[in-house]
Formats: structure tokens, sequence, C-alpha cells
């Protein structure tokens, strides 16, 4: 009879352990899932700002980034104050790249950190335009920028797009 007791508590106990290890492992699974549905809509969020910014003026949807600019200089007027090109998405997720691969991150950064520079010089075109003079070699080092800006957009495509869903 004690036997019967002590093979039934043990029998309970490592059933027990059993639900409770298979219940841990489906709560992971779950939560490893959310976090990678989390990063796949990262990655969406941002392919998707990036895509809609045209730095060079390739595409025939949008106005570029350079055709705005020049637009801005030839009527000379003001530069829009938030820049030349959408950060929206950027801001609200930016405390949740961490979640992205490394290299992610480090496309994603240099891109938005190259975007900063364009929309600083940005500041003195319209500095520029208030003093009603134009400098050549100002002109050459914003479309250096551009070109390194639209690299960096590229490639942060690139590597967000090839981690797609891996």
């Amino acid at each position: 009879m004690v036997g019967e007791i002590v093979t039934s508590l043990g029998s309970a106990a490592v059933g027990g352990i059993i639900g409770a290890a298979a219940t841990l492992l489906s709560s992971f699974g779950l939560h490893k899932r959310r976090m990678n549905n989390k990063e796949e809509r990262i990655r969406l969020a941002i392919i998707t700002e990036l895509k809609s910014t045209e730095i060079d003026g390739d595409g025939d949807k949008n106005k570029s980034v350079f055709q705005n600019t020049m637009e801005y200089v030839k009527n000379q007027e003001r530069v829009p104050e938030n820049g030349l090109a959408d950060k929206t998405v950027y801001e609200n997720v930016s405390n949740e790249l961490g979640l992205l691969e490394k290299e992610e991150v480090k496309k994603i950064v240099e891109y938005y950190s190259s975007l900063n520079t364009l929309n600083s010089m940005t500041d003195n075109i319209s500095g520029i335009i208030d003093r009603g003079e134009i400098n050549e070699n100002d002109a050459k080092v914003f479309v250096r920028q551009l070109s390194i800006t639209d690299e960096h957009r590229r490639e942060a495509i690139e590597t967000l797009e090839r981690n797609q869903d891996s």
C-alpha cells in the first residue's frame, strides 16, 4: 500500500514536470514566433519607407529629393524644416531596432545618419537661398552627399530584403 502511494506520487510528480516543461516550451515557442513576427513587421515598415524615398530621381513615381531641392533653389524658397525625406517609421521603431540582425541595424543607421547629414545641408541651402547666392562647391558637396545617401538607402533595402522571412 505504501509502495503504491509512493509510485502514484512519483507518477504524478513526473507528469507534473512533463506538463510544466511542455507548457514552458509552448510558451517560449509562442513568444519566439511573436518576436519573429515583430521583426518582420519592422523590416517591412522600414523597407516601405526607404522605397518611398527617391534620392537621385531614377524613378518616375515621385519627385526625388534632388529634384525637390533644385526646385527650392530655383524658386528661392526655403527647404522644409522637417527635411526632404520622411523618417516617421524610423523614428517610431528606432527603439526596437535591436530585434533585427546586427548588419540590418548598421545599414539602417548608416542611411538615416546620411539622411540627417543631407537634411543639415538643406539648412545650408536655405541660408544660401536667403542670401541669394549659390556656391558651386556647395552644390557639388550636396550632390555627392545625395549619392552617398542613396547608396546607403539601397544597401539597407538589400540587407533587409535578404533577411525577410529567413
